[in-house]
């Protein structure tokens, strides 16, 4: 499966689940951190200029110096450089990089521009994890419908987008998985369901 990311919001300091976003590398094959950064950052932005919303005061990276480098690329190519301010927050240390800077800042311990920082960097983190379970969570139920013969990957992918669960697509009439699915696709897998129940 693809690599997944997580990007969170703060407007005025408090968190803007709304504007939360999850993606799927799409262009990065096997694991390529600053590959993946430059395309999340590039992905989002160009949304963002297409819907003429609003560039963000502050873009933090979570990440050194390489990761800040791949998404000021991105910050570049679309023409958004001097529009916002980029940093890095190193991951082993709270350190803070601004592009093309050699030395790192460190916030005083106390502060609140560090306690505010870190509450943004436990925010993306939490969503981050909930996000890589539930998809780890979904391709697993996926792979077990797709192991059901005649059930196979368009059929899966149909099932999981109305239903998201096994629990639920258990529940449903076999007239309801009929229209959906079709007759003997869907009488595949109701007596599969009775004969093998997923969890």
């Amino acid at each position: 499966t693809n690599p997944v990311a997580a990007m969170v919001c703060f407007k005025e300091g408090i968190p803007s689940k709304n504007d939360y976003r999850r993606f799927k590398i799409k262009t990065v094959v096997g694991i390529d951190d600053f590959s993946s950064m430059k395309e999340i950052v590039f992905r989002r932005y160009c949304r963002i200029i297409k819907e003429n919303s609003k560039i963000p005061d502050l873009i933090i990276i979570d990440g050194g110096k390489g990761q800040l480098n791949a998404a000021l690329e991105s910050i570049n190519q679309l023409g958004l450089t001097g529009k916002t301010t980029l940093v890095g927050l190193a991951k082993n240390k709270e350190e803070i990089f601004f592009a093309n800077d050699q030395q790192s800042i460190l916030l005083d311990w106390n502060s609140s521009s560090l306690k505010l920082i870190r509450r943004i960097r436990d925010e993306v983190h939490r969503f981050g994890i909930t996000f890589h379970r539930n998809t780890r969570s979904k391709n697993a139920i996926k792979n077990e419908l797709e192991a059901i013969p005649g059930i196979g990957s368009t059929t899966s992918d149909i099932l999981l987008k109305k239903y998201k669960s096994v629990k639920k697509i258990k529940i449903i009439p076999l007239i309801e998985l009929i229209e959906l699915i079709g007759k003997r696709k869907a009488e595949i897998l109701n007596d599969y369901l009775k004969k093998n129940p997923l969890k």
